[in-house]
């Protein structure tokens, strides 16, 4: 394959004289005990015969930082030269927005004959007001040639506002912007810009194919971790959808590229040329050649869709690595790695995932409930965004080395679009070197001996594993109706509801919940943690996922939350199941219902939390019941739903062993719902017409707080008559 490598040059971007400021302020820095260390500038590079618009560029003409290092950037100066006003709308706005981007709370405007500082607001914005202004030499500095005539002019002038700004940051008026904290704003404002250029380029392309393949994307991989319908996908929506999704990996991709070159140098090759070349082809093919030799494909390789973006997106992703590559990330420590790391999950997360993915408080729950010890296989074979492993590692971590954790852990999913966090998610500063299993594959098909090939980073040689029985799996499944179940997982679930005797109306967490039985070890500490829909609470006549349950497992315990949601989507309501395999005298199923908002719970009470409830402590944080099997199968045969087994229900197992119920059928007439939504017809506020159309009526059964049911004062209007046939009988009464 050859590529053509494109020459490029760096563009001076309005001055030669930009230049000799960046290096004046350098020796400003050393020569003065000022907060300023280094200042780079020139991140653009553009291909030589094209316009430099500095108005696409992502970061100032100048970043100033308080370290050597170039991690604690403090602020952004913007040059022009006297023939641009200082006052121009648009330069403002760029100035304002790199700022954004760098998350620094200071930026400079400076075009040589007048200067100004803009500070950031307590609320966060900006005024347009400048804080400082600087105008002593405008009469001299008044055109180009005057400003390359009068270096120490404008030198004095340099001095003099580098000087105030100095003192101004000693008083507080602002303050750093540690790079590790303000990763998640890179990758949001990068993505935010990039994006809709993206899209509106994929969309000229006119490529009938590469929109059928994006519109698939959407409906399948896309459709798991978002709110879209399938049956509302349009060319608009799928290319925004798929270049914001581009976009990011892009970014993450180039963020782990600097942060592995401190360990892997081909990285730093890989990087240098891209910087230099600004050839999106040459960097695929290098990154999808790495991938041979090292354990990051799910984060690294591309597709050949993801290279379909235009030059000025590859040249804005250019001018970050070459931001990234200045302030070397590959110097820094491991905490410095593990806050950039946390960014980009965080804010990966909530960009492409934000309605599904597991709250991190949920996961450490669910893994401290379910693992049983420090030895074993543990798997998420719907990893998603990887929360879930993230919490295995660090449970294991207290008792076993990183290197043994990474041979303990297996990561999987259907769709590649989580992987790429997933991994970033399993990936510390301490683990570089060390593979991490993951790997894509559907859950309804893995086959325990399963060949799964990764590569290992410290030898750079493709492995072979064989899929252990696990000691645990622990997921999140997903939230898929029986109603958008894809055609794959239909034939795959097809023999589980055979095997069964469930109906198609299976939700798909019903029949993986079933099938990892076969993923187990058939032992006693065995266990299955998942988080599910709480749909299975219904008592359906026909059947119950209970009673088959119960007939595979010992159901552990069941746990829900009794004051608030787990998550974002309002339609999901979830709840912990926790499963292992049948035994012979299983113990009583315990129901927890948790009087606490675990979201926004730390990291010490959830281990409170758990200690409790493992050791069946009594709490203010749960309420705990617990029940034979017998009694549950006999509480759901009659009548009553699983939803109500989380209160306190012993008093109603001594009425049904009294054998004194009947059916209520056998009183009165019971019918769920209205006729139709028009209420005020159908409902009256006492009698509107005769007694003999017209019944008294409870609409909601909050309304009755005693077994005596009183009257409501509400009636249901019913009639078959006409409305001439009713005024015939007179029966209405208005």
């Amino acid at each position: 394959m050859v590529i053509k490598i494109m020459k490029t040059s760096i563009k001076a971007n309005e001055r030669s004289e930009g230049g000799e400021l960046i290096t004046q302020m350098n020796l400003l820095f050393q020569e003065n005990d000022w907060r300023f260390k280094s200042a780079i500038g020139e991140l653009s590079v553009s291909t030589r015969g094209s316009m430099d618009d500095r108005n696409t560029t992502l970061y100032p003409d100048a970043i100033v930082f308080s370290d050597e290092a170039k991690l604690l950037p403090i602020m952004g100066w913007e040059f022009k030269m006297p023939d641009v006003s200082i006052d121009n709308d648009e330069y403002y706005a760029n100035a304002r927005d790199k700022a954004d981007r760098l998350g620094t709370n200071v930026f400079v405007l400076w075009n040589f004959q007048y200067c100004k500082v803009y500070y950031r607001l307590p609320d966060k914005t900006w005024s347009k007001i400048p804080a400082r202004e600087y105008d002593e030499y405008s009469s001299i500095l008044i055109n180009r040639k005057s400003v390359h005539d009068n270096f120490n002019v404008w030198h004095k002038q340099l001095e003099k506002v580098m000087s105030d700004l100095n003192s101004d940051m000693i008083n507080d008026l602002y303050n750093v912007a540690p790079i590790q904290f303000n990763i998640s704003n890179y990758v949001s404002t990068i993505s935010d810009l990039l994006t809709p250029i993206t899209s509106e380029y994929l969309l000229g392309l006119g490529d009938f194919q590469l929109m059928a393949r994006i519109r698939e994307w959407v409906r399948n991989e896309n459709a798991e971790f978002s709110d879209i319908k399938n049956n509302m996908v349009n060319n608009k929506e799928a290319s925004l959808l798929f270049s914001k999704n581009l976009i990011i990996r892009w970014v993450n991709r180039i963020i782990f590229c600097n942060l592995a070159r401190k360990n892997k140098n081909v990285f730093s090759d890989i990087l240098n040329d891209f910087n230099m070349t600004e050839n999106i082809e040459a960097f695929q093919v290098s990154l999808n050649m790495t991938v041979k030799i090292t354990d990051f494909y799910t984060i690294l390789y591309v597709d050949k869709d993801e290279i379909n973006i235009p030059n000025s997106v590859t040249s804005s992703l250019a001018e970050f690595s070459r931001y990234l590559w200045n302030i070397n990330l590959s110097q820094t420590d491991e905490n410095f790695v593990s806050k950039v790391l946390e960014s980009i999950v965080k804010e990966t997360k909530r960009q492409l995932m934000g309605l599904y993915t597991t709250p991190p408080r949920l996961a450490q729950l669910l893994v401290n409930l379910t693992m049983i010890n420090t030895n074993g296989n543990y798997a998420d074979f719907t990893v998603g965004s990887g929360t879930i492993v993230k919490a295995m590692i660090d449970k294991l971590r207290e008792f076993n080395s990183i290197e043994k954790i990474h041979n303990q852990i297996w990561a999987s999913d259907k769709y590649s679009y989580p992987l790429q966090i997933a991994n970033f998610n399993m990936t510390s500063s301490d683990s570089f070197n060390l593979k991490n299993i993951v790997f894509q594959h559907n859950a309804l098909n893995l086959k325990v001996n399963e060949t799964v090939k990764i590569v290992n980073p410290q030898t750079g040689k493709n492995e072979s594993l064989r899929l252990p029985q696990m000691d645990a799996i622990i997921s999140n499944l997903p939230f898929v109706s029986s109603n958008n179940k894809s055609k794959e997982d239909k034939e795959l679930l097809s023999k589980i509801l055979k095997e069964y005797h469930m109906n198609a109306k299976t939700d798909l967490y019903q029949g993986l919940i079933l099938y990892f039985k076969g993923l187990i070890k058939n032992c006693s500490s065995s266990r299955i943690g998942v988080i599910v829909s709480n749909s299975w609470f219904k008592n359906l006549k026909s059947s119950s996922f209970f009673e088959i349950l119960i007939k595979e497992f010992d159901v552990k315990e069941i746990i829900y939350s009794d004051v608030s949601r787990w998550f974002n989507n309002a339609s999901v309501v979830a709840c912990i199941l926790i499963l292992s395999p049948k035994s012979d005298c299983s113990e009583k199923s315990k129901f927890i219902s948790l009087e606490t908002d675990i979201r926004v719970s730390s990291y010490d009470d959830i281990e409170k939390l758990s200690d409790q409830i493992m050791a069946g402590t009594n709490s203010k944080l749960f309420r705990m019941y617990e029940y034979s099997t017998d009694n549950i199968k006999k509480m759901i045969h009659s009548g009553i739903c699983m939803e109500a087994l989380f209160d306190n229900l012993d008093w109603y197992g001594k009425i049904l062993d009294s054998n004194i119920l009947c059916s209520i059928n056998n009183i009165g007439k019971i019918q769920r719902g209205t006729r139709t939504g028009g209420d005020s017809i159908f409902i009256t506020d006492g009698i509107k017409t005769d007694k003999t159309d017209s019944s008294p009526y409870v609409k909601s059964i909050k309304e009755i707080t005693s077994l005596y049911a009183k009257p409501s004062g509400l009636y249901f209007f019913y009639t078959k008559d006409s409305i001439e046939s009713l005024k015939n009988k007179k029966h209405l009464v208005t």
